[in-house]
C-alpha cells in the first residue's frame, strides 16, 4: 500500500485534555469527532445589524493596550460585542474566520433551558417538576429515581458527578469518551451507573454543583426529552429565525461592558456539550433569549 496523504484528527475522548496547541483546531471540528445531528436554521435568517465600531483600550502593566493586545495576551479565537442588539465589535484570531464554528461548551446549558421553555410552552413537556425518567426511562432504577427535570436543569440532582477535567477517569472525561465511542445510549448508560453524591443523605434539590452530564445526557438522547428542533414550535421557531448556522450556540465567557450589551469571548474555556456554531449564532441566541 502506497503512502498517501491522510488527515489526522485529535482524539475525541481527550477533548478536555487537549493542550492549547490542539484546542484551536479541535474546537472548530467537534462535529467531525463526535456522534451528532444537525439542527437546521430557519428558512429566513434575520441578520444582526451593525453600527459604529468601538475601539476600547485598557491599562495593563502600566501600558495602554487595545483589542489586538487583549486577544494576543489571552489566546483569544474570537471576540464579538453587541450593544442594543447591534454588532459594535467583531474580531477573530488563531486562524478562526467568521464562517467557522466553535464548540459551545457550557453555554449550551442556557440554550437547553430556552428549548425546555419552548417545549413547555407548546405542551410537549407537561411540567418541569416531572420525574426525568418520564422522558428518559433508561434512568429508572438508578440514582436518578425521584429526580425531576427542574433538578437536572439546576444541576441539583443529588447524583454524584466528578467534573475534574485533568483526571482521565473522572465522570466528565468518561462522558467525553462515551460520546467519542459513538455507541447509541452510551451517555445514558454512564449516567445510570452513577451513585448518589452522599448515599442515604443527599436528596434531589438540596445542593447545586456543576454536573455537565446531568444536563447534557438528557439532551443527547435523540428520542428522549422532547426538545423542539424548531419547526414545530412557535417559540423555538422564533429562535431559529434568528439563527445563522446549523447548530445552536458557541462557547463564551461573558464580560460586562454595558448594561444592555452582550460580550462573547472565544478562547480556552471549559465544559462541555459538543455543539458547534459560528460567532454570530451565539449572539443571535442571546438576542432571542432577551426577546422572549
Amino acid at each position: 500500500m502506497n503512502a498517501e496523504p491522510r488527515r489526522h484528527l485529535p482524539r475525541a475522548e481527550d477533548f478536555l485534555l487537549w493542550p492549547p496547541t490542539i484546542q484551536p483546531y479541535g474546537y472548530r471540528i467537534v462535529d467531525q469527532l463526535f456522534a451528532h445531528r444537525v439542527i437546521r436554521r430557519g428558512e429566513t435568517a434575520t441578520p444582526l445589524p451593525r453600527t459604529t465600531e468601538i475601539a476600547p483600550r485598557y491599562l495593563a502593566d502600566g501600558a495602554e493596550r487595545d483589542v489586538g493586545a487583549f486577544m494576543d495576551c489571552n489566546f483569544i479565537a474570537g471576540l464579538l460585542v453587541l450593544k442594543d442588539g447591534a454588532i459594535v465589535l467583531e474580531r477573530y484570531g488563531l486562524g478562526l474566520q467568521e464562517h467557522d464554528r466553535w464548540s459551545t461548551m457550557s453555554t449550551i446549558k442556557s440554550m437547553t433551558a430556552m428549548l425546555v421553555g419552548a417545549a413547555a410552552h407548546d405542551g410537549a413537556i407537561a411540567s418541569i417538576d416531572a420525574d426525568i425518567s418520564t422522558y428518559l426511562p433508561e434512568l429508572r432504577g438508578s440514582a436518578y429515581d425521584g429526580v425531576t427535570l427542574r433538578h437536572v436543569l439546576t444541576m441539583s440532582s443529588g447524583v454524584r458527578w466528578n467534573e475534574d477535567y485533568t483526571d482521565r477517569n473522572s465522570d466528565v472525561n468518561r462522558y467525553s469518551k462515551s460520546m467519542a465511542d459513538r455507541a447509541p445510549g452510551g451517555v445514558l448508560k454512564l449516567m445510570a451507573s452513577l451513585p448518589r453524591a452522599v448515599p442515604g443523605v443527599e436528596t434531589p434539590g438540596c445542593r447545586a454543583f456543576t454536573a455537565t452530564g446531568s444536563v447534557d445526557g438528557c439532551r443527547s438522547h435523540r428520542h428522549g426529552l422532547p426538545l423542539p428542533d424548531g419547526a414545530n414550535s412557535s417559540r423555538a421557531g422564533r429562535f431559529r429565525s434568528l439563527s445563522h448556522t446549523s447548530a445552536i450556540s458557541i462557547s463564551s465567557r461573558p464580560i460586562t461592558m454595558w448594561r444592555s450589551a452582550a460580550v462573547a469571548v472565544w478562547g480556552r474555556v471549559s465544559c462541555c456539550f459538543r455543539a458547534v456554531a459560528a460567532a454570530t449564532a451565539f449572539a443571535r441566541s442571546g438576542s432571542a433569549a432577551r426577546a422572549w
